[in-house]
């Protein structure tokens, strides 16, 4: 039996992605209708819900000799397995952080206020902070990038191409998705979210209304009734 939280997190998202379906009905109504469904479908009230889970706090540092605060985050090493689109979010938001986004659109546009000695040293912190979150097989494949930018382009040629194959294999593993009884409802949400987004990446839009009937289609037979509510009220 899956929880008022894995239920809520499922209506939730397939209620923000058949927005144009909802349109058509009277969104109260609507609204109305997915608790009545949720309460059913789960058999508990929503007293039986777990507390709400806290996160644990960022650790702020600051720099010796600094009159600012930053923030040091560390982040999950690319290794060529895990998603890279979400790894290239997340290490650009590391560099922005730092100051050092600009080192990555090359010394063309280096701004006119800046000197030689200060864009070289900018650039080679960047290049050094992008190879330290890279595992080691991925690093040896890029060893020969000198400089920061070059290096996040190579990263990209490498994984992120945009060719038919990618795209075609991208779209099978998103149409087949399908959820396995007794698979957490956030897991499959996040892993039918992260193929929307490779996809997006590869400039292959899906329509949320698209999005909504694949994730409903993706459910295991358990969620029968639920799938059924919601695409035919």
């Amino acid at each position: 039996m899956y929880s008022l939280i894995d239920a809520i997190i499922l209506v939730r998202h397939c209620y923000l992605n058949l927005w144009a379906i909802g349109r058509k009905y009277c969104i109260p109504f609507f609204c109305f209708e997915i608790v009545i469904v949720v309460c059913s479908f789960t058999g508990i009230s929503a007293s039986a819900a777990p507390p709400p889970t806290t996160l644990a706090p960022v650790k702020v540092v600051s720099e010796p000799g600094s009159t600012m605060s930053t923030m040091k985050v560390d982040i999950e090493k690319f290794d060529g397995n895990i998603n890279f689109s979400l790894w290239q979010v997340r290490m650009l938001a590391v560099l922005t952080q730092n100051g050092l986004k600009k080192a990555l659109f090359g010394k063309s546009k280096k701004p006119a206020t800046m000197s030689e000695d200060e864009w070289n040293e900018m650039d080679d912190k960047a290049l050094t902070a992008i190879q330290l979150n890279l595992s080691n097989d991925v690093l040896q494949e890029v060893l020969s990038e000198k400089t920061s930018a070059d290096l996040w382009v190579k990263l990209e040629e490498l994984y992120l191409t945009k060719s038919l194959a990618n795209r075609l294999v991208l779209k099978q593993r998103l149409f087949s998705l399908r959820m396995s009884e007794g698979t957490s409802i956030k897991a499959h949400i996040s892993e039918f979210i992260s193929l929307v987004n490779d996809l997006k990446n590869v400039d292959v839009k899906v329509e949320e209304e698209d999005q909504a009937m694949l994730l409903l289609c993706s459910l295991p037979s358990s969620f029968k009734h639920f799938r059924e509510t919601i695409i035919y009220g």
